[in-house]
């Protein structure tokens, strides 16, 4: 028996970051944005107007940007594209994509070099400030210019704002984690969040405990060992966790004989798994496919099994967004 989730593609960079932040104790805190208090939202790689958020759902998000702009706050969308989200930044800035790590490390840089970070917050709950100075200390005007296609002017304006709010926040979506540098542009704004003291904390970033997960619980340790450390069988170059493996090998496990029958709950691997042609080669050698979804798709279409289910908002039960 295995599992694979679409969470080994477009999230697998939030569940790395949080296995390294918090010394390998989880990889289930979902950050989630304060937006009833916060005044400055940076927006990642995020459509959120249209995907209601990333991990972590957030309803009527228009009508939340629009609150922290009309009680004087700012957002920032970075996109290379023009968006249904950007129209509703206070500014939008337009990075080459996979470039977000420069500019998030030359505003790093900035505060740092005016020594404007929160030092209490940071003697409290982190270490390594020393190598997050040499690390971003690379990325210069020069360098961060040219990395992104940013002008000078943008990029300190961002500064500026940042320098100005109080109450800081940032969010991500899959542009960020599509990309090849997903992991480090993440540790970037993560990093940005903290030494502003912006990480669990009002108007900032905070994190629910859940109730089936009692995250609170779970006491600080210094471990040294992911839990991603188990190997595929026809992918061993490919970790695993817990019985969860990355989708990336899955038509390989499947040509292999090592999954015979696929059970597919809401989800598509035609459109979501890498490599189409490839996954659908491996799809037409099961034993049984089975589907459950809400529509008709190519997937239903081949399966021997298709089974018509409920929405979420169907059920009056079921507490999950997606």
């Amino acid at each position: 028996k295995s599992i694979y989730t679409v969470a080994s593609i477009d999230a697998i960079n939030k569940q790395i970051l949080i296995e390294q932040m918090t010394s390998f104790s989880t990889s289930g805190l979902i950050p989630q944005v304060d937006f009833d208090n916060t005044d400055l939202l940076l927006i990642v790689g995020s459509n959120l107007v249209v995907s209601h958020g990333h991990l972590a759902g957030i309803p009527y998000p228009g009508k939340r940007l629009r609150d922290i702009k009309k009680r004087g706050g700012q957002v920032i969308v970075a996109d290379p594209h023009k968006t249904q989200t950007s129209k509703f930044a206070s500014r939008h800035i337009q990075p080459k994509p996979g470039s977000d790590y420069a500019w998030l490390g030359f505003v790093i840089r900035e505060l740092l070099m005016e020594n404007l970070v929160d030092w209490e917050y940071l003697q409290q709950h982190s270490s390594g400030l020393e190598q997050i100075k040499e690390i971003v200390d690379y990325f210069d005007e020069k360098v961060t210019v040219r990395i992104t296609g940013l002008d000078i002017k943008t990029l300190h304006n961002i500064v500026s704002i940042i320098k100005k709010s109080k109450k800081k926040s940032g969010i991500s979506g899959t542009g960020l984690s599509f990309c090849n540098s997903g992991i480090v542009s993440e540790w970037f704004l993560w990093v940005l969040l903290a030494i502003k003291g912006s990480l669990d904390k009002p108007g900032g970033i905070w994190f629910n405990p859940g109730m089936t997960t009692n995250l609170s619980k779970i006491k600080p340790t210094i471990r040294t060992k992911t839990a991603w450390r188990g190997r595929g069988v026809a992918r061993p170059d490919l970790p695993t966790r817990s019985g969860e493996y990355p989708v990336s090998g899955l038509a390989d496990e499947i040509i292999a004989k090592n999954v015979r029958i696929l059970i597919c709950v809401g989800g598509n691997p035609l459109s979501a798994f890498p490599d189409t042609r490839k996954t659908l080669s491996a799809l037409n050698e099961l034993e049984a496919l089975v589907v459950l979804d809400t529509h008709n798709s190519d997937l239903t279409d081949m399966a021997e099994y298709a089974l018509p289910v409920c929405g979420q908002l169907e059920r009056s039960d079921s507490s999950i967004y997606a």
